[in-house]
Protein backbone atom coordinates (compact mmCIF):
# COMPACT_ATOMS: atom_id res chain seq x y z
CA UNK A 1 0.00 0.00 0.00
CA UNK A 2 2.76 2.77 1.36
CA UNK A 3 4.29 2.07 -1.91
CA UNK A 4 0.98 2.07 -4.31
CA UNK A 5 0.77 5.43 -2.45
CA UNK A 6 4.16 6.76 -2.87
CA UNK A 7 3.42 6.01 -6.83
CA UNK A 8 0.45 8.03 -6.92
CA UNK A 9 2.30 10.82 -5.12
CA UNK A 10 5.06 10.72 -7.40
CA UNK A 11 2.99 11.09 -10.70
CA UNK A 12 1.33 14.08 -9.14
CA UNK A 13 4.24 15.57 -7.87
CA UNK A 14 7.13 14.81 -10.31
CA UNK A 15 5.81 13.56 -13.71
CA UNK A 16 3.14 15.80 -14.20
CA UNK A 17 4.28 19.29 -14.34
CA UNK A 18 1.35 21.41 -13.35
CA UNK A 19 0.40 24.71 -11.85
CA UNK A 20 -1.34 25.81 -8.76
CA UNK A 21 -2.89 29.09 -6.64
CA UNK A 22 -3.41 29.15 -3.49
CA UNK A 23 -5.24 31.82 -1.49
CA UNK A 24 -5.15 33.36 2.18
CA UNK A 25 -8.01 31.36 3.78
CA UNK A 26 -9.07 32.65 7.01
CA UNK A 27 -10.14 29.22 8.40
CA UNK A 28 -6.84 27.69 8.84
CA UNK A 29 -5.58 29.66 11.35
CA UNK A 30 -9.42 29.91 13.82
CA UNK A 31 -7.78 27.76 16.10
CA UNK A 32 -4.58 29.20 16.51
CA UNK A 33 -6.14 32.81 16.39
CA UNK A 34 -8.56 32.28 19.18
CA UNK A 35 -5.91 31.34 21.35
CA UNK A 36 -4.32 35.10 21.61
CA UNK A 37 -6.18 37.50 23.75
CA UNK A 38 -5.03 40.98 24.14
CA UNK A 39 -1.96 42.21 25.70
CA UNK A 40 -1.40 46.09 24.78
CA UNK A 41 -3.34 48.67 25.59
CA UNK A 42 -4.98 50.82 22.15
CA UNK A 43 -4.57 50.34 19.07
CA UNK A 44 -2.18 49.19 15.80
CA UNK A 45 -2.24 50.61 12.84
CA UNK A 46 -0.84 47.65 10.29
CA UNK A 47 0.95 49.68 7.02
CA UNK A 48 1.93 47.78 4.15
CA UNK A 49 2.75 48.90 0.61
CA UNK A 50 -0.30 47.95 -1.80
CA UNK A 51 2.91 46.85 -4.54
CA UNK A 52 3.66 44.47 -1.81
CA UNK A 53 0.16 43.50 -1.04
CA UNK A 54 -0.34 42.77 -5.00
CA UNK A 55 3.09 41.10 -5.89
CA UNK A 56 2.52 37.45 -6.77
CA UNK A 57 4.61 34.88 -6.29
CA UNK A 58 5.17 32.14 -8.88
CA UNK A 59 7.81 29.46 -8.39
CA UNK A 60 8.93 25.88 -8.23
CA UNK A 61 9.57 24.21 -4.85
CA UNK A 62 13.30 24.37 -3.91
CA UNK A 63 13.08 20.30 -3.66
CA UNK A 64 13.57 17.98 -6.14
CA UNK A 65 10.29 16.45 -5.07
CA UNK A 66 8.22 18.22 -7.24
CA UNK A 67 9.90 20.63 -8.95
CA UNK A 68 8.21 20.54 -12.22
CA UNK A 69 5.41 21.83 -10.26
CA UNK A 70 4.30 25.76 -9.43
CA UNK A 71 2.98 27.72 -7.00
CA UNK A 72 1.47 30.95 -7.30
CA UNK A 73 -0.07 32.91 -4.58
CA UNK A 74 0.09 36.07 -3.11
CA UNK A 75 2.71 35.97 0.02
CA UNK A 76 2.02 39.74 0.63
CA UNK A 77 -2.03 39.37 0.73
CA UNK A 78 -1.65 36.42 3.42
CA UNK A 79 0.88 38.67 5.25
CA UNK A 80 -2.02 41.80 5.17
CA UNK A 81 -4.63 39.48 6.28
CA UNK A 82 -3.06 37.22 9.18
CA UNK A 83 -1.05 40.92 10.82
CA UNK A 84 -4.80 42.38 10.66
CA UNK A 85 -6.64 39.13 12.45
CA UNK A 86 -3.18 38.82 14.98
CA UNK A 87 -2.94 42.20 16.10
CA UNK A 88 -6.88 42.81 16.13
CA UNK A 89 -6.88 40.30 18.75
CA UNK A 90 -3.41 41.68 20.66
CA UNK A 91 -4.75 45.23 21.23
CA UNK A 92 -7.44 46.22 23.47
CA UNK A 93 -8.79 48.77 20.73
CA UNK A 94 -8.17 46.37 17.47
CA UNK A 95 -6.12 47.16 14.55
CA UNK A 96 -6.50 49.07 11.14
CA UNK A 97 -5.07 48.28 8.12
CA UNK A 98 -3.97 51.25 5.64
CA UNK A 99 -1.64 51.21 2.69
CA UNK A 100 -0.79 55.29 4.15
CA UNK A 101 0.56 56.98 6.91
CA UNK A 102 -2.01 60.25 6.75
CA UNK A 103 -4.08 60.41 9.78
CA UNK A 104 -1.80 58.06 12.30
CA UNK A 105 -2.20 60.34 15.17
CA UNK A 106 -5.44 57.67 17.17
CA UNK A 107 -3.03 54.86 17.00
CA UNK A 108 -0.50 53.34 19.57
CA UNK A 109 1.90 51.95 17.26
CA UNK A 110 2.33 51.62 13.60
CA UNK A 111 3.78 48.34 12.41
CA UNK A 112 5.06 47.96 8.76
CA UNK A 113 5.75 43.82 8.06
CA UNK A 114 7.22 42.86 4.62
CA UNK A 115 7.84 39.45 3.29
CA UNK A 116 11.88 39.71 2.43
CA UNK A 117 12.34 35.46 1.64
CA UNK A 118 9.06 32.69 0.50
CA UNK A 119 10.79 29.53 0.05
CA UNK A 120 8.63 26.01 -0.32
CA UNK A 121 9.87 22.60 -0.59
CA UNK A 122 8.30 18.71 -0.58
CA UNK A 123 10.37 17.33 1.94
CA UNK A 124 10.68 13.45 1.08
CA UNK A 125 13.46 12.26 2.99
CA UNK A 126 12.51 13.40 6.44
CA UNK A 127 10.29 10.45 5.68
CA UNK A 128 12.35 7.66 4.52
CA UNK A 129 10.78 8.11 0.82
CA UNK A 130 7.63 7.00 2.23
CA UNK A 131 5.94 10.21 2.64
CA UNK A 132 5.88 13.65 1.61
CA UNK A 133 6.20 16.78 4.29
CA UNK A 134 5.14 20.18 2.56
CA UNK A 135 7.61 22.87 4.15
CA UNK A 136 7.42 26.40 4.21
CA UNK A 137 10.14 29.19 5.04
CA UNK A 138 9.35 33.01 4.80
CA UNK A 139 11.22 35.51 6.33
CA UNK A 140 10.11 38.90 7.22
CA UNK A 141 11.54 42.95 8.42
CA UNK A 142 9.01 44.61 10.59
CA UNK A 143 9.76 48.37 11.08
CA UNK A 144 8.00 49.85 14.28
CA UNK A 145 6.60 53.49 14.06
CA UNK A 146 5.26 55.88 16.79
CA UNK A 147 1.86 57.86 16.18
CA UNK A 148 4.28 60.89 14.16
CA UNK A 149 5.82 58.24 12.05
CA UNK A 150 8.96 58.39 13.64
CA UNK A 151 11.33 54.82 13.23
CA UNK A 152 11.37 52.99 16.72
CA UNK A 153 12.92 49.86 15.39
CA UNK A 154 13.71 47.91 12.61
CA UNK A 155 14.10 43.88 12.45
CA UNK A 156 14.43 40.85 10.11
CA UNK A 157 11.93 37.71 11.39
CA UNK A 158 13.48 34.37 10.44
CA UNK A 159 11.28 31.09 10.25
CA UNK A 160 12.60 27.41 10.27
CA UNK A 161 11.06 25.15 8.13
CA UNK A 162 7.52 24.64 8.96
CA UNK A 163 5.76 21.72 7.90
CA UNK A 164 2.18 21.80 6.44
CA UNK A 165 1.44 18.15 7.46
CA UNK A 166 3.11 14.86 6.27
CA UNK A 167 0.66 12.52 4.21
CA UNK A 168 1.19 9.45 2.06
CA UNK A 169 -0.61 10.95 -1.11
CA UNK A 170 -2.76 13.96 -1.54
CA UNK A 171 -4.49 15.11 -4.77
CA UNK A 172 -3.92 18.67 -3.22
CA UNK A 173 -0.21 18.98 -1.96
CA UNK A 174 -0.09 22.53 -2.61
CA UNK A 175 -2.98 22.91 0.29
CA UNK A 176 -0.51 21.75 2.37
CA UNK A 177 1.97 24.57 1.16
CA UNK A 178 -0.88 26.77 1.89
CA UNK A 179 -1.46 25.71 5.40
CA UNK A 180 2.40 26.09 6.44
CA UNK A 181 2.08 30.03 4.81
CA UNK A 182 -0.44 30.68 6.88
CA UNK A 183 0.99 28.87 10.23
CA UNK A 184 4.68 30.31 9.20
CA UNK A 185 3.57 33.99 9.38
CA UNK A 186 1.51 33.45 12.09
CA UNK A 187 4.43 32.51 14.16
CA UNK A 188 6.84 35.34 12.58
CA UNK A 189 3.85 37.61 14.23
CA UNK A 190 3.74 36.03 17.43
CA UNK A 191 7.73 36.82 17.59
CA UNK A 192 6.76 40.56 16.40
CA UNK A 193 4.32 40.82 19.00
CA UNK A 194 6.98 40.06 21.76
CA UNK A 195 9.29 42.93 20.62
CA UNK A 196 6.37 45.35 20.96
CA UNK A 197 5.99 45.14 24.50
CA UNK A 198 8.86 46.77 24.86
CA UNK A 199 8.01 49.58 22.73
CA UNK A 200 4.50 50.57 24.09
CA UNK A 201 5.56 50.06 27.66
Amino acid sequence: MKKLNLLILTTILIITGCTNTVHYKPELLSEKLSTLSARFDGKALIFTEEKEDLKEYSQNPSSLTGSVTTLKTNVGIHLREISKEVFSRLFEDGADHSNSLKSTDKYTIIIKPEVLNYDYRYNQLKNLGFAITPETKIDLYVTFKDKEGNDLLSKKYSSDYLTGGTYLASVQPHERVNKSIHESIFNLLVQVSNDILSLVN
